[in-house]
């Protein structure tokens, strides 16, 4: 969803606020605001296989966390709402500062999870986003803006904390911003058009060791062992038990070598095959896959021609 789409549906939506503001008789004002929306991930699930004493215990713990980084980073606790909290900081330059105290609210639940059983560690998940927003007389604030961070909140995974990418590219220039790496696009509900979406993390990675790292890694995640995975390997023990059942001949002399060699081959191919993630923008990456490929398959051969696997 592109910047100027945002802006016009947010001044809208502000100036519907407004008037509603107006005919109830609150004084409200515009200004720009950085919000940040966190919760707690599966605490309802928590909450229903617990006592309502662990329940509180939960979240107090969760609040006294959030609500201290908040406070030092300069923020403001606009609302809680069961197990969610809703903070906002004045200014676009305040966008360094929230995403900052988001990720060290999650180091912190991390350090404390290390004591704490299974079933009561604290995972959360955030949203930021930096826009107009209409400021109550009471200190809540309604607008488009922070509709767009509850949602990216609700939308982040597990540990996740997504920004929107508008917020991102204004909070480039801001002190303390940590690294934003795009993760696509999102439907959001209440947004007619898909949002562009970025992560925070702590540290930055070379861009140009990503793929080689996705690569290596990408093989030992399940997700990424589809039918083509499988198949290669199918196909590899296949060929394999029928040229280990064979005879010595003088074009194999060593059917069990050749058999391994067959199998260590689409074994291979299998691991590459998996290896490819289409999420990974880097133009290194189809030669790395490329490159290795070709390297195993010319190990496997001058290998199996040493040990004699092969004819010839």
């Amino acid at each position: 969803m592109c910047a100027k789409r945002i802006q016009e549906t947010g001044q809208e939506n502000l100036r519907d606020h407004l008037r509603q503001a107006e005919k109830r008789g609150l004084p409200a004002r515009e200004r720009t605001c950085v919000i940040l929306f966190i919760d707690i991930v599966g605490y309802s699930a928590f909450a229903s296989r617990s006592t309502d004493s662990q329940a509180l215990e939960l979240v107090r713990r969760f609040e006294n966390a959030a609500r201290d980084l908040i406070d030092k980073f300069g923020g403001r606790v606009v609302m809680t709402a069961g197990d969610a909290i809703m903070a906002c900081w004045n200014g676009r330059t305040n966008l360094g500062s929230a995403a900052r105290c988001a990720l060290l609210i999650r180091q912190r639940l991390d350090l404390e999870n290390r004591s704490k059983p299974r079933s009561e560690k604290i995972r959360i998940r955030g949203g930021i986003h930096c826009g107009q927003v209409l400021e109550l007389q009471d200190g809540d604030i309604i607008g488009s803006a922070v509709n767009l961070a509850a949602r990216l909140q609700t939308g982040a995974k597990p540990g996740e904390i997504l920004l929107s990418a508008d917020a991102a590219a204004a909070g480039a220039v801001c002190r303390e911003m940590p690294v934003s790496q795009k993760v696509g696009y999102m439907r959001l509900k209440g947004f007619d058009q898909a949002v562009a979406v970025c992560g925070i993390t702590e540290k930055k990675e070379a861009p140009w060791l990503k793929p080689v790292i996705d690569s290596f890694s990408s093989p030992l995640k399940l997700k990424n062992w589809a039918w083509g995975p499988w198949a290669f390997l199918v196909i590899g023990l296949l060929l394999g038990l029928g040229m280990a059942m064979t005879s010595p001949t003088a074009d194999f002399p060593q059917p069990k070598l050749t058999a391994v060699g067959l199998f260590m081959l689409f074994l291979g191919w299998a691991f590459m095959w998996a290896s490819y993630r289409p999420r990974t923008i880097s133009f290194l990456h189809p030669f790395f896959r490329i490159g290795s490929l070709l390297f195993w398959c010319l190990a496997v051969v001058f290998a199996g021609g040493y040990y004699g696997c092969w004819p010839g």
